[in-house]
């Protein structure tokens, strides 16, 4: 069966051999699916590592590795919370049996796109991104992975470790202006971004889940629960109002999260609790966008923005 993994099967072997099983999990076995996803985010990391002859760092661990390469400035900020989510992913598998094959969808096209970022660099440098497909379905009894299977798996990880070993080493300047051109060309989903700013809410308290928290679905703000609440009619908001202007609410939130839109894409930054947020309003009359419950108030505004909404958010005291 033709996966879209098959580009790394020159270049990175391995990379396609776990690609390619991931698909293959993805219906029938989530939960390996994840791990497969992981193992192609901590193949890459590693195999950076190598050919850019950097010293593994003192506290060894999966997220330090991560960290030390956006550092060094190979890795762009949302190259790297691919990483920890592909990372973070395999760990719920691991270590608590988890699976969710809503997530192997998204996490496996945004796989895809890091595997074509790192062909693009470290691989075929002529490599053109191709459009990804969702794979199809695939009957549960047709894939058990056997002990032959992750022998080969070993086999495949050391020969790609060898070639890395034995490749000329590129100075890191151009290595860094290499990364960040290709990163900067890489195609982005709206599903990778939703994911990554879900996420991103996650580690400052917030419940984000846009493909769960969503107004269609009749998730309302709830007494006590901080809730990042996808997808909420603003027209409903404007209906007061005769012109967009900024509006102003005094939060008691432990922490305010607003998009701040740059140049160099979409960020997220904190604002600090008790202070006025003066958030723009959307130009559209009747734009569906993402709203935020803290402890059961509305915050009436259209918070954690996709970057092609083309609104700039400010916090102020």
């Amino acid at each position: 069966m033709k996966s879209n993994f098959d580009f790394l099967q020159t270049e990175f072997p391995v990379l396609s051999t776990f690609g390619c099983q991931a698909e293959k999990y993805c219906f029938s076995d989530p939960n390996s699916c994840l791990m497969k996803l992981g193992m192609i985010g901590e193949s890459i990391v590693n195999l950076m590592f190598t050919y850019d002859r950097i010293q593994l760092p003192y506290d060894n661990t999966a997220v330090t590795r991560i960290d030390t390469l956006q550092r060094e400035g190979l890795l762009t900020r949302d190259l790297t919370d691919i990483l920890h989510a592909l990372r973070k992913a395999r760990n719920k598998a691991v270590h608590e049996n988890y699976d969710s094959e809503s997530e192997c969808k998204i996490l496996l096209q945004m796989a895809y796109s890091l595997c074509e970022w790192f062909m693009q660099v470290y691989g075929d440098y002529t490599y053109q991104p191709k459009e990804y497909h969702l794979p199809s379905e695939q009957p549960e009894a047709a894939f058990a992975e056997t002990a032959k299977d992750k022998a080969e798996e070993a086999r495949l990880r050391k020969q790609d470790n060898e070639k890395a070993q034995q490749a000329v080493p590129v100075p890191h300047k151009e290595r860094s202006q290499a990364n960040l051109q290709a990163a900067n060309r890489r195609p982005k989903t709206e599903a990778e971004t939703r994911c990554l700013i879900d996420e991103q809410l996650r580690q400052v308290g917030w419940e984000a889940d846009t493909t769960v928290l969503r107004y269609s679905k009749g998730c309302r703000p709830a007494k006590g629960r901080n809730l990042a609440i996808a997808e909420w009619p603003t027209d409903k908001f404007r209906a007061t109002r005769k012109r967009a202007t900024p509006i102003t609410r005094s939060l008691s939130a432990r922490s305010l999260w607003a998009l701040s839109k740059r140049k160099s894409g979409t960020r997220i930054f904190p604002a600090s609790s008790a202070t006025n947020a003066r958030i723009m309003r959307a130009p559209s009359e009747n734009a569906t966008r993402n709203i935020c419950s803290v402890s059961g108030r509305i915050l009436r505004c259209p918070l954690f923005l996709l970057p092609t909404a083309g609104l700039t958010f400010s916090s102020c005291r």
